[in-house]
């Protein structure tokens, strides 16, 4: 394929995956927020959006080293197939960028103040894979300590054990704001 021919193809497959992930929005995503299905089902689930994300992704490319394997056996499936399975593949790449830019490079930042208490997002310095960060409770300036699912303050003795879903952390900012309302119903 000469460079003019790619740049036509590629030109096409840009106008694809918009068009895909334009006309999959009234169904995996709602009017405020592109990403809201990996959000809810990393609520359902008690996972991060990213997580979610990566499950559902992987059903893709399941399917896709499937069709690699009909090649290896002589059998190609239709080019309709194909172009769906790869612009999926490719539009869940854009999707996981969305994602780390909204969770891992915005959210960094402690968010406003919630009647004395801070929701912080951190990534744990010695924890090997990013993704791993987390919300966190910090209420009335007890900087080291964190509420916990089970409503009491504790410290987090090792960033080790401070991964998600685990008793300190959040999977989602939501959901650490779902547990400071209850804490605070307890103070009334």
């Amino acid at each position: 394929m000469n460079q003019s021919d790619f740049h036509k193809f590629l030109e096409k497959q840009l106008t694809v995956m918009r068009d895909v992930l334009d006309s999959k929005s009234a169904d995996y995503s709602n009017a405020d927020d592109k990403l809201y299905n990996f959000k809810l089902a990393a609520k359902i689930d008690g996972i991060s959006p990213i997580e979610a994300l990566r499950g559902m992704w992987l059903k893709h490319r399941t399917s896709i080293v499937q069709g690699l394997d009909d090649l290896q056996r002589g059998v190609c499936r239709p080019e309709s197939w194909w172009s769906e399975k790869l612009t999926d593949d490719r539009n869940y790449g854009i999707l996981l960028q969305a994602l780390l830019v909204e969770t891992e490079f915005e959210t960094k930042e402690t968010s406003p103040t919630l009647n004395g208490a801070k929701i912080e997002y951190k990534v744990p310095d010695n924890i090997r894979i990013r993704h791993y960060g987390s919300y966190y409770i910090i209420y009335d300036n007890k900087t080291d300590e964190y509420l916990w699912h089970d409503l009491e303050f504790h410290g987090i003795v090792s960033w080790h054990k401070a991964i998600p879903n685990t008793e300190g952390c959040y999977s989602t900012r939501e959901l650490a704001e779902e547990y400071l309302q209850f804490y605070l119903r307890g103070l009334k």
